[in-house]
């Protein structure tokens, strides 16, 4: 899968950028890191690429929703700065 490959080569990057702007805030990579990709994916689709955040965050919430995640940790006032940083991430990337 193309974006999968893409994801893997971009990860360490990304994963530097947020740990230099997010890092003091206690914050671990693989606590948001799964929320991070979810954005990030969002950002590569057809149907979001050309779209602002603010037209796309309801669906993505939606989507986002797991019932068997139903903790703090998983709830999207968590994570929804972590989808948006990967969505507009992964709207910049070259299909």
């Amino acid at each position: 899968m193309v974006v999968g490959s893409k994801w893997r080569e971009a990860e360490p990057e990304l994963r530097k950028d947020w740990e230099s702007r997010y890092g003091h805030t206690g914050l671990e990579w693989m606590e948001i890191r799964e929320a991070y990709h979810f954005g990030w994916i969002a950002g590569q689709r057809a149907e979001f690429r050309r779209r602002r955040w603010e037209d796309v965050e309801r669906d993505l919430e939606w989507h986002w929703y797991r019932p068997q995640l139903a903790d703090e940790l998983a709830s999207w006032d968590y994570v929804k700065e972590a989808v948006r940083e990967g969505f507009e991430k992964g709207k910049k990337v070259k299909n």
